[in-house]
């Protein structure tokens, strides 16, 4: 069911390497499920933290109460264990450092205390799957917006300067980040309140329009026929933002509308799933004692991952 491994050749890289469990990569995401037995053989729990208050909680504090975290560490971590699935670094320890609540939104305070807790934890790459809230594009000529940029951006380059490595999602709104025209989407929050207004390149999305960050776009698992109609292999993410300035690589994201194919039913990218919380597309694996749960998702949440 791994077709993204498969298209990236992780399986080949494998038989070379699984990675070092001297490696820690930090996701910086909504926390991560300390119990899924395809990812507890991995998980640095010292170095993992709950970043929501804006001041680290140590430890099992990061417990995921999303699902989307525990989504993005399996495609970094999951152990080559005989269950489930394969991450694409079996054998690196992982850190969740919770930056996103329960609904999925990561405001500022916790953005910040995030990375400044990755670059005072050794941690060597940091996956990003988000947007800093509540504004998807933050403006340097309002003073608002420009406050949050100013602060995320220093925090960012604090966790850079301590070696911390930084790859980050592009977006899924179809967006060419480097020639923005409008926002629609902005502030998310409290729901209800967003507002159309124009934006231009003074407006960035944090973090991958933050200098030196890894920016990552999506593709799906498209034929390699090109005949009759078929779409090329790695074809753009119907949903995948883009762009020359902010965009560095691209990795399996899932294409549930180019992407369905015989290796890949429904386009998606399956990974691991907290077996408490609700999922539309859940594989269980019931060889792992209690059985282990995983999910269908797409997004260039789905890709970064795959880069970290």
């Amino acid at each position: 069911l791994q077709w993204d491994m498969r298209q990236i050749h992780a399986p080949q890289a494998h038989a070379i390497t699984g990675g070092s469990p001297a490696v820690l990569v930090g996701d910086i995401d909504t926390g991560i499920d300390f119990t899924h037995p395809d990812l507890a053989p991995n998980i640095d729990v010292a170095d993992s933290a709950n970043c929501l208050s804006g001041a680290p909680v140590p430890g099992l504090a990061a417990q995921d109460d999303n699902g989307h975290g525990t989504h993005t560490a399996g495609t970094i971590a999951a152990a080559s264990n005989g269950i489930g699935i394969v991450g694409v670094a079996p054998n690196v320890r992982i850190a969740g450092i919770k930056a996103g609540n329960a609904a999925g939104f990561f405001f500022p305070e916790a953005v910040i205390c995030a990375f400044v807790w990755a670059g005072t934890h050794h941690v060597d790459v940091t996956n990003n799957s988000y947007f800093a809230d509540p504004f998807l594009f933050n403006c340097r000529n309002d003073p608002v917006q420009r406050a949050i940029w100013k602060a995320e951006q220093r925090a960012i380059r604090f966790a850079m300067d301590q070696g911390v490595t930084v790859v980050a999602a592009e977006g899924n709104e179809s967006e060419d980040l480097s020639h923005p025209t409008m926002d629609v989407t902005s502030p998310d929050f409290p729901p209800g309140a967003a507002e159309q207004r124009e934006v231009t390149n003074a407006c960035v999305v944090i973090p991958v329009e933050i200098s030196g960050v890894i920016g990552v776009t999506a593709d799906g698992n498209a034929t390699q026929d090109t005949s009759a109609g078929a779409y090329p292999d790695h074809l753009k993410s119907f949903y995948s933002s883009y762009g020359v300035s902010s965009a560095d690589v691209v990795a399996p994201g899932g294409d549930s509308l180019f992407g369905r194919t015989a290796e890949a039913p429904n386009g998606r990218v399956l990974s691991t799933w907290p077996a408490t919380l609700p999922c539309g597309r859940k594989v269980t694996d019931p060889v792992s004692v209690p059985p282990s749960v995983y999910c269908y998702l797409q997004g260039t949440s789905m890709a970064s991952p795959h880069v970290a």
